[in-house]
């Protein structure tokens, strides 16, 4: 079992703080400049970036379609498939 020192419960926040910043940045972008989120793929990997321009970390996107006020568009290939768009709503369809 690993014990957590000082410096890794520091290196863990940290983390967190980024992830967390990161997350407040695109919601305060989709909610205030309406920008959208989509999914594309490049070089065989997922790739976010915003309508408004700038790549999106897969962490931190994760954690914002996670949010209960980003809905998907239903821009699906497939059905059952994760959305390619999402949007932020001020009143979301539940």
């Amino acid at each position: 079992m690993i014990v957590p020192t000082p410096t890794l419960l520091g290196r863990y926040a940290r983390r967190l703080d980024r992830r967390n910043r990161g997350v407040t940045t695109v919601l305060a972008q989709m909610r205030g400049a309406g920008a959208s989120l989509h999914k594309h793929f490049a070089r065989g990997r997922p790739v976010w970036v915003l309508s408004t321009g700038g790549e999106v970390p897969p962490d931190i996107a994760t954690l914002v379609i996670a949010n209960g006020n980003v809905v998907d568009v239903g821009d699906t290939l497939f059905g059952g498939e994760l959305s390619q768009t999402f949007r932020y709503a001020t009143n979301p369809r539940r």
